[in-house]
């Protein structure tokens, strides 16, 4: 199976354009996406990311932006800031379908939110039931421009809208 570089470091680079701070969707304990038991995750198929370790019953937007999809029966939303960063937001690890059960989404595609604005609810004991451990999975998709992603709080445990991960950026100007 093919796996990528990872983005993911945990020391900023020495030289970079911009600097970008996500911040957590969750409360919960910070964990590299290479910890979990989802090969597609775990060698960031998808992207470079972390994802938290949660008993949380709220799950919210890290930046100002809007909804590109949402895939309610895998639990799973793209967001997209206003600067053109795409990142899918998963709850739970194993891509099977509980069809939004014990989720109550407050945003639909397309529609325009700001960052701390609820995602959606959800019962993370009946969640944790049915998927094992609950996570939240927050996925890079669009990482052209990103030279590294460090986490803040690797294996610790962070707040909603705590810094989650710091993104520095190679950005040229062209005329």
């Amino acid at each position: 199976m093919m796996t990528w570089p990872s983005l993911l470091t945990l020391a900023a680079p020495e030289t970079f354009s911009h600097e970008l701070v996500l911040a957590s969707p969750m409360a919960g304990r910070v964990v590299a996406l290479s910890s979990l038991n989802e090969p597609a995750l775990s060698q960031e198929m998808w992207g470079c990311g972390v994802a938290i370790n949660t008993r949380a019953t709220v799950c919210s937007v890290p930046f100002d932006g809007i909804v590109e999809s949402a895939d309610l029966t895998r639990q799973r939303w793209v967001l997209k800031a206003r600067n053109g960063l795409r990142v899918m937001i998963q709850i739970g690890v194993l891509p099977q379908s509980l069809y939004a059960e014990r989720l109550q989404p407050q945003l639909k595609p397309k529609q325009k939110f700001t960052q701390g604005q609820i995602l959606t609810y959800l019962d993370p004991v009946w969640l944790a039931s049915q998927l094992g451990e609950l996570y939240c999975v927050v996925t890079l998709l669009s990482t052209k421009q990103i030279i590294a992603a460090v986490p803040n709080r690797l294996d610790q445990h962070v707040d909603a809208m705590d810094d989650l991960l710091h993104l520095y950026l190679n950005i040229t100007k062209t005329r």
